[in-house]
């Protein structure tokens, strides 16, 4: 159960990347396809790094080892991630919808936090930024939000 939970919570922070929609208030020249085509890039780098940090985490691994590679590496690796797609120009007509997004990211990527921090055998089993990264897939993002 341990090593299912613990894969379970790596494959949802996996899909946390989400965060690859980032950006200003909206940048007149950048289309929705440039802006994907940026932003996978910035998610697929973060996977990469992602892959890094659990590569060494036991199968068998405790929840609270897992909560504490999540809390102390993958976590600030994500809030990274944010900002650095925050700098990313938005699509004019996509403005105000990516920023609802990136204040529903750093809601959640709290609640998370914190939830580990607090009961991490339910925080691993909880599914998280569902709806972030529904509205990934839908945007047409292939690295962020897709399985």
């Amino acid at each position: 159960m341990k090593a299912k939970t613990t894969v379970v919570m790596l494959v949802a922070l996996s899909l946390l990347v989400v965060g690859c929609i980032g950006g200003d208030d909206g940048g007149d020249d950048v289309t929705k396809e440039e802006f994907i085509e940026a932003a996978d890039a910035i998610c697929a780098d973060f996977t990469e790094q992602l892959d890094e940090v659990t590569a060494n985490l036991p199968a068998d691994a405790s929840i609270e080892a897992a909560a504490e590679v999540l809390l102390d590496d993958a976590l600030p690796l994500f809030r990274a991630q944010i900002d650095e797609l925050r700098e990313l120009d938005l699509p004019a007509d996509d403005a105000d919808e990516l920023e609802q997004l990136w204040d529903d990211l750093d809601a959640e990527t709290d609640r998370l936090e914190a939830a580990l921090e607090d009961d991490p055998e339910s925080a691993l089993v909880e599914d998280t930024f569902v709806d972030e990264n529904a509205f990934a897939e839908e945007y047409g993002m292939q690295e962020c939000g897709g399985e």
